[in-house]
């Protein structure tokens, strides 16, 4: 209870900044893919993320529930 007190404002901005630095990069990068014509590179960036970024939640979902 006190430690998570003390911590737990940390903790917040950490994830909280966390994800949108990790969103951001995201975005730049498929960005910049579309802006040098490198269409299908910036499209494999997004659809691949978003496969692998669910997939992941699937297996962490059902890993935990074990």
């Amino acid at each position: 209870k006190g430690i998570l007190k003390g911590n737990l404002p940390v903790l917040l901005m950490t994830g909280f900044c966390g994800g949108f630095s990790t969103f951001s990069t995201f975005a730049y990068e498929s960005l910049v893919l579309f802006q040098n014509g490198q269409t299908q590179a910036a499209l494999l960036n997004i659809f691949g993320s978003l496969i692998f970024g669910m997939l992941g939640l699937y297996l962490g979902i059902k890993l935990g529930g074990l």
